[in-house]
């Protein structure tokens, strides 16, 4: 079974060598939590409920809740699949915890997906899956991280798993962006936590804190400068520093009658629709160019649908980059809409005859953010070569704060914050 994992996504990472190591193991070795382990499963979300490009943290004890969609690909015809979840708590981390599910659920351990809708009016047949947590048979009784775990219940088999949060609001967080002292294109954070709500003996020792730009989590993380009775400070001149990269390339397919953002062609062929994107350039070399994107993300569309997930066709779509030398590596497409991940399918092949790369894969209609990124062949990833690097790009940060005491099995989220480096 082809499996992926998905990856941090910052400008140079040293993970060994590719020639050594498979994707997988690459993914693996870099920080990120969520999985998809079977490709007929597409268009995997999950966000807040009510907003599909929110991120999934949802604030304990309240009526928010958490939506979980997926298809499965070419099901029609085919005998209906009985997909089950389980909910397991994560560490800061996403490592696992030695808990009973008794000690963070409420409810059954494992429960079907009930909601199911088959494609309608689609040139490709597909099964829309949806699931919103917490819901009368799973409640959560903990802060922190969790994983949903979506599996075949005949099989066995795990289908992909995806995580998100649940905070409980016990600490301040205050944010600011500012340029680090003779640091080329990088943002960097000044932080500090006030924590008047809870009792901190050691902050040092019992906060954790963890940082996402555009929902990738970073590898730098901030460790406390000095810390006052209800306040810690993550404040440091050589810290926190993330480069600013740039604004997501965008495309936008939710209209086939005519050609959308970044798209420069639409045919129908044998019952299935190609999309060609307009062709991309390197941006390295590019001025800095102001413009407003998703931060990574997509959402899922078609014009005239009562039913997005059951009305929006699936399309081939094809991206091309260039005129570009043979890099020296390997390009890929990177995004949400491949997990936030390193994956094969969307891995670029170079043309010689057309002078630089191409990729065709199959997507849902919608509105889509992707970069390209570059994996060489030590096994670091790169993303300026491709991309370009500015202080002025609009990145959306995610601050989480952990605390576990002494004694404490698990970690719990006592803090959260989200800031845009332009306040939008």
């Amino acid at each position: 079974m082809k499996r992926y994992f998905a990856v941090l996504s910052i400008v140079t990472l040293v993970a060994g060598s590719v020639e050594a190591q498979s994707l997988q193991h690459i993914n693996q070795n870099l920080a990120h939590h969520d999985g998809c382990y079977d490709n007929r499963m597409r268009s995997i979300k999950l966000y807040r409920s009510g907003n599909p490009i929110s991120d999934p943290v949802i604030t304990m004890n309240t009526s928010e809740t958490v939506t979980l969609m997926f298809d499965e690909v070419n099901a029609l015809g085919e005998p209906q699949r009985n997909y089950y979840y389980t909910v397991e708590h994560r560490d800061a981390d996403w490592n696992y915890e030695s808990l009973l599910s008794t000690d963070y659920i409420t409810g059954f351990p494992e429960n079907p997906v009930e909601s199911v809708g088959s494609s309608t009016n689609t040139a490709v047949a597909f099964v829309a899956y949806s699931l919103i947590l917490p819901n009368h048979n799973t409640s959560l009784k903990m802060s922190g991280n969790y994983m949903i775990k979506v599996y075949d219940k005949e099989t066995r088999n795990l289908m992909f798993e995806k995580g998100f949060s649940v905070v409980e609001p016990l600490t301040d967080v205050y944010v600011s962006v500012k340029p680090p002292v003779s640091q080329f294109c990088m943002q960097q954070l000044d932080i500090k936590v006030g924590h008047q709500k809870i009792k901190v003996y050691d902050p040092y020792a019992n906060l954790k804190m963890r940082v996402e730009q555009n929902s990738v989590r970073m590898k730098d993380i901030p460790v406390p400068a000095f810390a006052q009775p209800n306040l810690t400070d993550f404040s440091r001149p050589d810290r926190n520093m993330y480069h600013g990269l740039n604004e997501f390339r965008a495309f936008d397919t939710r209209n086939l009658s005519f050609n959308g953002q970044g798209v420069a062609s639409i045919q129908l062929v044998q019952g299935t629709y190609r999309i060609g994107l307009v062709n991309d350039v390197l941006k390295e070399k590019d001025n800095y160019i102001s413009f407003n994107d998703a931060n990574g993300k997509y959402i899922v569309g078609a014009d005239r649908a009562q039913n997005p997930a059951t009305q929006s066709d699936y399309v081939e779509v094809n991206f091309s980059l260039s005129p570009v030398e043979h890099l020296i590596g390997r390009v890929f497409i990177f995004g949400e809409l491949t997990n936030w991940s390193l994956m094969d399918e969307y891995e670029m092949t170079y043309r010689p005859d057309f002078g630089g790369y191409s990729c065709t894969s199959l997507l849902k209609q919608g509105y889509y953010n992707y970069r390209y990124v570059l994996l060489t062949y030590d096994g670091t990833i790169e993303i300026i070569p491709t991309e370009g690097c500015f202080y002025d790009t609009e990145n959306a940060y995610n601050i989480y704060v952990y605390f576990r005491q002494p004694g404490m099995q698990y970690d719990r989220l006592i803090g959260f914050e989200k800031i845009s480096t332009r306040g939008r």
